[in-house]
């Protein structure tokens, strides 16, 4: 029987969209029927079978629009296998690094209990920021760069077919 399952991200600067699909496109090399859509898409779960949850971590947090999707549906969420993932900007690094992101996912992590959370690297491209923002990163010291280790994404997302079907009530 075939799975479906949903891939879905909130994102400003498209980098978690990117991942976002990366991740849909390794489920569905595993079997799986996947969507992947933006969580402000989103209507009912009724059709899934388990669900994976992105966003990137900006001012040390999911962004909005995620935490908004995981307590809109934290009902049907409670019901199915979920995953989440997180991109900071530098990935998980350190342990310390690791567990300041984890902090990021920690309102969605109680609410959900999930079965898997990764870490991811993240993009900063000054090009796609305003002038404030930029300013605001640049006197962060945050550098400019693509931290995503696309090999990584692929073998979580491959991982996660069976981690999600060994999870799956149903």
């Amino acid at each position: 029987m075939t799975t479906r399952l949903l891939v879905t991200y909130a994102t400003r600067h498209d980098s978690t969209a990117e991942v976002a699909r990366t991740i849909a496109e390794t489920l569905a090399d595993g079997g799986a029927t996947v969507d992947n859509l933006p969580v402000g898409e989103i209507g009912a779960l009724d059709d899934y079978r388990a669900v994976v949850i992105g966003s990137p971590i900006h001012s040390g947090a999911w962004l909005p629009d995620a935490l908004d999707f995981v307590e809109r549906h934290k009902t049907a969420l409670g019901q199915m296998p979920v995953a989440l993932f997180v991109l900071g900007l530098l990935g998980d690094g350190t342990e310390g690094t690791r567990q300041s992101k984890l902090l990021a996912v920690e309102p969605a992590r109680v609410l959900l209990g999930p079965v898997d959370i990764a870490v991811f690297g993240g993009r900063m491209d000054y090009a796609r920021l305003s002038a404030i923002q930029r300013l605001q990163v640049q006197g962060k010291g945050l550098p400019e760069g693509d931290f995503r280790d696309w090999e990584a994404i692929r073998a979580w997302a491959a991982d996660l077919v069976d981690v999600l079907a060994r999870a799956d009530p149903g």
